[in-house]
Order: structure tokens, then C-alpha cells, then sequence
């Protein structure tokens, strides 16, 4: 599938420079290049709203309409072996459990202060030390 094998990344976009969109388009490319493989996605945003509506409507497209499907519990697009999970980020979230196997998107990092990585540990974020922390 993938030749190099890269640990992370940082993709940081200025207000209004159409980050969301440019972040619909990675998922669904990402849910069609996994979907036979499988996986999920993480998207560690706002939870339900937006990001998900957008998401679906760029799934709407002649490649994927009809393959995909909805879950609940927490929020999650499926085409067939891959998923986007939809997570509430806010610290007091409940949505331990949930793998990010391929990506974690994290929107808005620098307003909200402390994000959550997984039971335990969390990382400080402010804007001298929004890199470091964060380890996947």
C-alpha cells in the first residue's frame, strides 16, 4: 500500500483558509484508499456537527453514494472495512476505547488547551509548546 512509513505529521492552516475542506477530502481519500484493509480514523474535533455533515457530503460523490453507512455510539462513517470516528475532544468527553489506527485529526489544538490523548495523560498545549506533548 504505502512504501514510506511516516510517524507524524503537522498540517497547521490559518483561520478561514478552508482547513475543513481540505480535511473532508483527506478523509475521504483516506476511507477509499482503507477500505479494503480496514481501520479508523479519528477525528478529535468538535464530536457531532460540522466536521460530520461535511464529511457526508463529500461522500456523496458517484465513487462512494450508497457504499457508505452511519454508526452511533460515538458517531462514525464506515465504507466498508475503514472508519472516520467522530470524538469529542473536551476533556470531559467519554470516548476511551476508540483506536485512531491511521490518523487523529485534532481541530482548533491552540483554543482549547488540554486535549486528552488517551486515559492518564494528557498534553498542555499553548502556543511556545504546541509540538511538544503530543505523542501518538
Amino acid at each position: 500500500m504505502w512504501t514510506a512509513k511516516v510517524q507524524d505529521f503537522l498540517l497547521i492552516f490559518p483561520r478561514q483558509s478552508g482547513k475543513n475542506e481540505a480535511v473532508a477530502h483527506l478523509l475521504v481519500y483516506l476511507l477509499n484508499l482503507l477500505q479494503r484493509s480496514g481501520g479508523a480514523i479519528g477525528d478529535g474535533g468538535k464530536g457531532n456537527g460540522p466536521p460530520a455533515c461535511r464529511l457526508e457530503e463529500r461522500l456523496d460523490n458517484n465513487l462512494n453514494r450508497g457504499l457508505w453507512r452511519k454508526g452511533t455510539v460515538p458517531l462514525r462513517h464506515v465504507l466498508d472495512k475503514a472508519s472516520v470516528i467522530f470524538l469529542s475532544s473536551h476533556p470531559g468527553a467519554h470516548a476511551r476505547g476508540e483506536t485512531a489506527h491511521w490518523l487523529l485529526v485534532v481541530d482548533e489544538l491552540l483554543q482549547r488547551g488540554v486535549i486528552n490523548l488517551d486515559q492518564g495523560r494528557a498534553a498542555v498545549i499553548g502556543p511556545r509548546d504546541a509540538l511538544e506533548g503530543l505523542r501518538f
